[in-house]
């Protein structure tokens, strides 16, 4: 990581770090944060750091590169690595969590136009695979909430989050600025974790994309989030894989699809749907009040099952659904601005395709 650190300055034109699964710990990413803080490297903007070994304290070091640099330190290129414990060109570990000073305070919130960003600010941040926990996210989503945060992705899958992070999550949605994509599969969040994040849709003006594969929501939290969906004009794709969807949230979700226009995308796949639950979604294709709907492995040629016998849910937590495998592409090639919708007048189900062919139908 040393080395990375030296050569990034002289780096200028690099836009992305893509450093998923590379056993970097806090101490590493200290050491990477600290070089990223140097005015060299202003033009990073999307950080990927999926599958390493970091812990409750990386966001924390991370907290400089969401925000402005404050005009006090602007000219000094050691102030904000010094908050996270990192002294740029150095190899100095990040203090804990518990002791490191505020890494926002003095923060001022810059209008865009009236000072020029001194430092790489996150665009788009991955922390897939990483043991973060309740008390990492909260950060994270208090730092993108709060000040002149321009975060646009956050990718918080399989980052062992429960239905303690809900208030975190409420503020989340309520607060930030940019956010357009928005990733927590495969967590524990619980109904109230979906009852928390639907609070936050009724405020959300800026998330198109919200993808909860596997994360736990109930089918309770489903019905919720998606009743919530009745008064957002901005979310264009929904994956709630794995969630326990019942048939009688598919009315809640037809219900909404019949005002809510802006919905073009919605994945189910593996839920307890059954025969009911899949007409009355097939339905609202027909009648053209959503674009793409993916229903695969829903069983939608039997009676609907009980929503605690799905028996799907960890099976399928190694997989991907449709809806995020389309949701990277869009992701790849442009900022979360620019939703995954499908083509204007296209209307497509799919209903036991492989999520490849899935994914190739909805971009």
């Amino acid at each position: 990581m040393a080395a990375l650190a030296q050569t990034l300055p002289h780096m200028q034109q690099l836009t992305a770090l893509l450093l998923r699964n590379n056993d970097i710990d806090d101490w590493a990413l200290g050491v990477l944060a600290g070089a990223l803080q140097q005015p060299q490297c202003s033009g990073v903007s999307c950080l990927d750091l999926a599958f390493n070994r970091l812990g409750p304290d990386a966001p924390l070091i991370l907290a400089p590169l969401l925000h402005k640099r404050p005009a006090a330190a602007v000219g000094s290129s050691s102030a904000p690595a010094a908050a996270a414990g990192v002294a740029v060109g150095s190899v100095a570990r990040p203090q804990p969590l518990s002791a490191a000073p505020d890494a926002r305070a003095g923060c001022n919130v810059l209008l865009p136009g009236l000072a020029a960003c001194q430092h790489s600010q996150l665009l788009q941040l991955v922390l897939a695979g990483n043991a973060i926990g309740d008390a990492g996210a909260a950060l994270v989503c208090k730092l993108v909430a709060t000040g002149d945060s321009q975060l646009q992705l956050l990718d918080m899958s399989r980052c062992g989050l429960t239905e303690r992070l809900s208030g975190s999550l409420r503020g989340l949605l309520e607060g930030a600025r940019q956010l357009g994509v928005l990733r927590l599969g495969w967590n524990r969040l619980g109904p109230k974790g979906g009852r928390a994040l639907a609070e936050g849709l009724k405020h959300s003006t800026t998330l198109q994309q919200l993808l909860l594969p596997w994360s736990g929501v109930g089918d309770g939290g489903a019905s919720h989030i998606a009743k919530a969906l009745e008064g957002n004009s901005s979310v264009r794709l929904l994956d709630l894989s794995g969630c326990q969807v019942s048939a009688m949230t598919c009315v809640v979700l037809v219900e909404t699809l019949s005002v809510n226009q802006e919905l073009a995308l919605l994945a189910l796949q593996d839920n307890p749907l059954g025969a009911a639950g899949a007409h009355k979604l097939l339905k609202a294709v027909h009648a053209g009040q959503v674009r793409h709907i993916d229903i695969a492995g829903c069983g939608f040629l039997s009676p609907a099952r009980p929503t605690g016998q799905a028996g799907s849910a960890e099976a399928a937590a190694g997989g991907s659904s449709a809806a995020t495998a389309a949701a990277d592409a869009a992701a790849g090639n442009a900022s979360a601005g620019k939703g995954a919708a499908a083509p204007a007048g296209k209307k497509t189900a799919t209903a036991g395709s492989r999520p490849a062919d899935a994914a190739a139908a909805a971009a």
